[in-house]
């Protein structure tokens, strides 16, 4: 049904330099590959630690494309992560990124699943490389993350919940194709 060679996302699939608004596009989205939203795997934690050890890095580079791509001058200060609560689930198969009262969450087939369509893609991915993502053939229906005031925080954060969401299914992509 799915894909058998999933894509990683890149940064600069991302970003949207031709919308005011909403140029630096965040984890609503972000589209998560079916593979990796319906696998086990991606709802423990250790998988959510894989992810989380990750970001720094993640974060620098995204400030770079973002940058480059778009031509502006993104500094920031990196979050305290004490701050951040991660939760993961595995009997539930959830996970949810809290900040303070924002939060970003995937939960499949739960009350808070989110899925994009057509309607929702922006020039970021063009049909071709959505329907990678698509969890059917027939309509584009794209996993992606619930999200709740995230927009209310400080670009440090903001791009913390971006980066999570692309590390989520960039590293999801990688266990998948690793060998057992």
């Amino acid at each position: 049904m799915y894909n058998n060679y999933p894509e990683q996302l890149t940064y600069d699939e991302l970003l949207n330099p031709k919308s005011k608004y909403m140029s630096i596009l965040g984890p609503r989205y972000i589209p998560i590959h079916p593979a990796v939203y319906n696998s086990e795997f991606a709802y423990t934690r250790d998988f959510a630690e894989k992810v989380l050890s990750s970001l720094d890095d993640s974060v620098l580079y995204d400030i770079k494309i973002i940058n480059k791509t778009l031509g502006i001058k993104i500094e920031c200060e990196k979050p305290d992560m004490r701050f951040f609560n991660v939760v993961a689930n595995p009997l539930k198969r959830s996970i949810d990124v809290e900040y303070g009262s924002s939060n970003i969450a995937a939960e499949p087939e739960s009350n808070i699943e989110i899925m994009l369509t057509k309607n929702d893609l922006s020039g970021y991915m063009i049909e071709k490389r959505a329907k990678i993502f698509s969890m059917t053939y027939d309509e584009l229906k794209i996993p992606t993350w619930y999200i709740h005031n995230i927009d209310d925080n400080n670009i440090g954060i903001y791009l913390f919940y971006r980066n999570f969401a692309i590390l989520f299914n960039n590293l999801g992509i990688d266990e998948l194709k690793s060998p057992k």
